[in-house]
């Protein structure tokens, strides 16, 4: 099946390690009766001022809202799937038929985490999502069963994928950011040739990203984020998303944190830059997350790699790649794929970065052929 069947065929004797935030989504649409059973409630300013500016967000309150959400949404009969990004990312790649996976699911109160998502549609189309959760405390926990299993298994993984840090507490950051390092550093001593990638999202301060990228930056193969989330990073926030905004300060991010690898990803286009690798595999690595996005907006659920080949074979991207020179680094400005319906937008970018991973492993372990 050319060269994305290669991609696929890499990974049939080694998986993907996946954390760290895994929940149970619980989602309801939003109803003029819905919002008036939360009237009452904290978090309802906040949800409207949401569908007013057509932005997602996510807020976290206390067990007495918590307490009353759940009542609501299980009056609404809400429907409940998994959540989290290391759980979205782990469900994409087992779709695409990696195997095996081993996913850090941990239960800090002995019940698995629920966010409360309110799901509301777009003036422009698709749809965006408000989520609420019980407190950040909870979020980010690394299950001790996970470390034991990954370390155990490490060997035989070809790529690990970790994501949640934005969910990082305000207090107490440092000692989980250090456990964080150290089950990197025990993973690499292992299997040196273990792909890891970092997926960043929104952090509410930038003195938690920066200790997080200080300190692990320079184990990491690659990092990615959305526009918004990359501006943020690089302090410039209310610029414009443009290719050469984004290439243009991510030089000094890439330097600060000596990072190898750069994605950013956005609904219009894909920017990376690197310092050294295959520049044709990072290309397709990019493509294939651009495709595997575009399958899963037209069907609405995780697609197979069958419905991703449809799309490579059957839609043109909104562009040719681009590539250039700045200074050490090569930069590269990939198109996506427009389709003509849009049925869930919502993950996307989860959804693009398995699919792009998936791509860098597959180069990495020198199973990607030119």
């Amino acid at each position: 099946m050319g060269e994305e069947a290669e991609i696929m065929s890499g990974l049939s004797d080694g998986g993907f390690i996946l954390a760290f935030n895994s929940n149970i989504d619980a989602i309801l649409r939003v109803s003029d009766e819905l919002l008036e059973s939360i009237r009452d409630t904290r978090i309802y300013p906040d949800l409207v001022q949401s569908m007013r500016e057509g932005v997602g967000n996510e807020v976290s309150v206390d067990k007495e809202t918590i307490k009353k959400l759940k009542e609501i949404f299980d009056t609404y009969h809400a429907t409940r799937r998994i959540g989290g990004n290391a759980a979205i990312m782990a469900e994409v790649l087992s779709k695409l038929g990696v195997s095996p996976i081993i996913l850090n699911r941990p239960a800090p109160s002995g019940e698995e985490l629920v966010h409360f998502v309110f799901e509301f549609d777009l003036p422009s189309g698709g749809k965006e999502r408000f989520i609420v959760n019980g407190g950040l405390e909870e979020e980010f926990v690394i299950d001790p069963a996970f470390v034991e299993s990954s370390i155990q298994e490490v060997d035989h993984m070809r790529g690990a994928i970790i994501s949640g840090f934005h969910l990082l507490p305000d207090h107490g950051y440092s000692e989980k950011i250090d456990a964080v390092l150290d089950l990197i550093k025990r993973w690499k001593d292992k299997n040196s040739r273990l792909f890891i990638h970092c997926e960043l999202g929104a952090f509410r301060s930038l003195i938690v990203a920066h200790e997080l990228l200080t300190k692990i930056g320079g184990l990491l193969d690659s990092l990615g984020m959305n526009g918004e989330e990359f501006l943020a990073l690089a302090e410039s926030s209310g610029l414009e998303i443009t290719p050469d905004v984004m290439i243009d300060r991510a030089g000094a991010v890439m330097d600060r944190y000596s990072l190898k690898r750069i994605v950013i990803h956005t609904e219009k286009f894909i920017v990376g830059l690197e310092q050294e690798g295959i520049l044709a595999a990072f290309i397709r690595s990019l493509d294939f997350g651009a495709a595997v996005a575009a399958a899963y907006i037209t069907k609405g659920e995780f697609p197979d790699l069958d419905e991703v080949l449809k799309v490579l074979h059957g839609i043109a991207p909104s562009q040719k790649a681009v590539v250039e020179g700045r200074g050490n680094l090569i930069a590269v400005t990939c198109g996506v794929y427009p389709v003509k319906s849009l049925k869930q937008a919502v993950g996307r970018g989860d959804v693009f970065t398995a699919g792009y991973v998936l791509g860098m492993v597959s180069n990495h372990q020198q199973n990607f052929v030119d």
